[in-house]
Formats: structure tokens, sequence, C-alpha cells
């Protein structure tokens, strides 16, 4: 017994001033669901996404914000720090347009091909109103989605989608052509 009271003394403080953290949830989806004023249909609805993390600048620095909130004329995006973004934003379309313009693909990180799954692609036409993409927790990357019909406005949206847990969204498409 005199043995077995240091040990139990010793395992109370190291579980007491532990500060381990464990995985929340390991992988999840980014589901957005696409809206369309009644009546009215989204025809050849799309998607397409776009890295926006320059090859030059880390991902968790204070460089990378500087250039977003520049880039896409952002205010308070500090608290998406690193690219780990719980929500996205949405970005208007003219300032959108012009990035996409003079958008050079070799000037971004590429995504890893391990993350572009069937589920995960970085074009594709969206159905029932739905994009879903299957995230990893631990993964961070900023991509600008581009949401685009034939007869609806584009919509632009920034975020970490192919990262985190669990979320939704919903998107309004409302300026049709």
């Amino acid at each position: 017994m005199k043995n077995v009271l240091p040990f139990l003394i010793l395992l109370m403080l190291l579980m007491g001033t532990s500060t381990a953290l464990g995985q929340e949830c390991g992988k999840g989806n980014w589901t957005i669901s696409i809206y369309v004023p009644n009546g009215t249909i989204a025809k050849n609805l799309r998607y397409e996404l776009f890295s926006v993390q320059p090859k030059n600048i880390e991902r968790e620095s204070s460089a990378l914000n500087k250039y977003v909130i520049k880039a896409f004329d952002i205010r308070n995006f500090e608290r998406c720090y690193g690219g780990d973004c719980s929500e996205a934003y949405k970005i208007d379309p003219l300032v959108a347009e012009k990035f996409l313009k003079a958008y050079d693909a070799s000037a971004f990180q590429e995504v890893r091909p391990d993350l572009l799954t069937d589920s995960n692609s970085l074009k594709r036409k969206v159905k029932s109103g739905k994009i879903s993409f299957r995230t990893w927790e631990t993964f961070q990357m900023l991509l600008l989605l581009k949401i685009s019909s034939d007869n609806f406005k584009p919509k632009y949206l920034l975020g970490n989608f192919l990262g985190g847990c669990y979320r939704r969204e919903n998107l309004l498409l409302t300026e049709s052509f």
C-alpha cells in the first residue's frame, strides 16, 4: 500500500496539469444549400474552387491575412487566421471577378491530390441544390468558391471548404440575368 500512494499522487498531478487536446471530429462535411426565389430554377448550376494561398506566403502567417484582406477587400479577417475559417466569407462579385481575371494557378498552392475525391472536385455541376465537401479537421487552405448558373449572377465565397468539421451554409441566388 505504501508503494501505491506515491504513484496515485503522481497520477493525480499529471491528470490535473495535462493540456493535451484531442481531435474534435477527424473528418466531416461542409454542406452549402443553394436556394432560388419561388417559381424559378437555377439552370446548369455549377461550382468551381480556386486556391487563393500564394506559394510564397506561409499558411499561418499574418502576411496571408494581409494578402487576403487586400485582395478581397475583407474586414475582420483575423478570425480566419491560417485558413481555419468556421464560416465562409461572401465576396463582392466585382472584387472576385477582378481577382479571377488576373488569376494564374501556378502562383498559388495546389490542393493536395489526395483530398480531391469523388465528393471533392475543383469543378462540378451541382445536383439537388447542394454542394457537399468532405472535410479533414486539421486541413487548412483558403479557397475561393464560385457558384454560377446560366440564369443567375455568380456568387463568391471564401473559406476553408476542405477543412474543419461539420458545417452548413445557406446561399440564396437572387440576381438573375
